[in-house]
């Protein structure tokens, strides 16, 4: 079940995505912040703007830890995790696959992931932020 309600506020979306309530943040909140910071420029293609990943990764039922596992997975890289969650919605990775790889129940090449994505949308991930 998504938790992105169609008139939620932004920060309230990000704290039930990320499992972060009360003010208190966590590196889910933080992934979650710069996805929306960087995400139109990572994925210029992305029609949603802005809140496509995080709306991708709310689609994918990608919440709370799993958020944190999924950018520790991708090596700490907000591409790589904007990769993995567009490879998802572009039925490149199966949600199956997605999860048992978020669990570390199988090895998922995200290099190769982002590769894939670069094939279909070749301008995606040419910016590059700063780490967390």
């Amino acid at each position: 079940m998504n938790r992105i309600k169609p008139n939620d506020q932004i920060l309230d979306s990000l704290a039930r995505m990320s499992g972060s309530y009360h003010g208190i943040f966590n590196l889910s909140m933080n992934v979650l912040l710069a996805t929306v910071k960087y995400g139109a420029k990572i994925d210029p293609n992305n029609k949603q703007g802005p809140l496509g990943a995080v709306i991708n990764m709310d689609a994918a039922q990608i919440f709370d830890e799993k958020i944190t596992s999924l950018y520790k997975m991708c090596g700490e890289d907000l591409v790589k995790t904007v990769a993995c969650v567009r490879a998802h919605q572009l039925q490149m990775i199966s949600y199956e696959a997605l999860h048992a790889a978020i669990a570390g129940e199988i090895k998922l090449n995200v290099d190769d992931v982002l590769a894939n994505v670069q094939k279909v949308l070749p301008e995606f991930g040419k910016f590059q932020p700063a780490p967390l």
